[in-house]
């Protein structure tokens, strides 16, 4: 559950970071926190729930994507852009934004585990 550390934390922010120039997000759905339930930032009645940008950006402070070891403290993500679709990586508890091509491309070369956020482009 985020504490008084996580006040400052901005998924958004994240998000805006990730995204390449002049992307454009579509719709995002959030899963449970952790994987687990509990009474967090997003409302019980938006998980699962196709949200647009502006539905979802007030539900997204206090909280990041990007998160250290040990148990992932952030909330599993479909994110669909113009481009590409993005979706939480962890590993360990470790997590931050990965991405695949949106539609079927020979551009983007596919990585183990989504290892890279932004795929190499031939």
């Amino acid at each position: 559950m985020p504490d008084q550390e996580d006040a400052e934390k901005d998924a958004f922010a994240d998000l805006q970071a990730a995204l390449e120039n002049g992307e454009k997000v579509e719709a995002l759905v959030f899963g449970e926190w952790g994987g687990y339930r509990y009474d967090g930032p997003i409302p019980k009645n938006k998980i699962g729930k196709v949200l647009t940008l502006r539905q979802a950006r007030p539900l997204m402070r206090g909280w990041s994507f990007d998160g250290g070891f040990g148990c992932a403290h952030t909330y599993p993500v479909h994110i669909w852009t113009d481009r590409r679709v993005l979706f939480v990586h962890e590993y360990d508890g470790s997590s931050c934004l990965h991405a695949v091509p949106r539609f079927p491309t020979s551009d983007a070369l596919p990585e183990m585990s989504g290892s890279d956020p932004n795929p190499r482009r031939f």
